[in-house]
């Protein structure tokens, strides 16, 4: 790493540390399923932009999925702030996960389980923004395909996560 790099950090379970040292278990039903929300939270000038709200949504998001609740609001509003401190960064955006956690390979989840958190900053560029803005960019549409392409296996199976665990909770072998 050379004197302009500075060690990127990442946040997990509360702790920041290096990226290189950041350690996810392979069975982290995130990974396996895609079983987990995120939140991303635009930072200006060092300061995040309607964290609040965007921590609300976070856990509607938990709730949501039946994902059990490990931190405040808070917890998560510090821990923003701890990572801006520590990275330095002014213009990014903080992106947060929170996965169900780890259990054994099965759609169905564990009644119990210790969710997974974690969060890193993403520096943003605004000066090129703006000027992208200002000079205007090419876009396109395109249609989203995501549910109606059920003939790809995507590691983000959360739909049939949670059609699993109502059948589980309604005493079925499967739904």
């Amino acid at each position: 790493m050379n004197e302009n790099q500075q060690e990127k950090l990442v946040l997990v379970d509360g702790e920041i540390m290096p990226e290189a040292e950041a350690f996810i278990d392979v069975n982290d039903r995130g990974h396996n399923f895609g079983d987990g929300v995120f939140e991303i939270v635009p930072v200006y000038n060092g300061r995040c932009f309607a964290l609040l709200p965007h921590m609300n949504n976070l856990f509607d998001s938990v709730i949501a999925v039946k994902i059990p609740g490990v931190y405040m609001i808070e917890e998560l509003v510090e821990f923003h702030e701890s990572l801006l401190v520590a990275t330095g960064l002014q213009d990014c955006e903080i992106y947060t996960q929170v996965t169900r956690g780890s259990g054994a390979y099965a759609l169905s989840y564990p009644e119990q389980s210790i969710p997974h958190l974690t969060m890193y900053a993403v520096p943003v560029d605004r000066e090129a923004l703006a000027e992208k803005r200002a000079k205007g960019v090419n876009v396109i549409t395109v249609e989203d395909v995501r549910w109606a392409r059920c003939d790809i296996n995507t590691l983000n199976r959360l739909p049939e996560v949670m059609a699993k665990q109502k059948a589980v909770i309604g005493n079925a072998f499967d739904s």
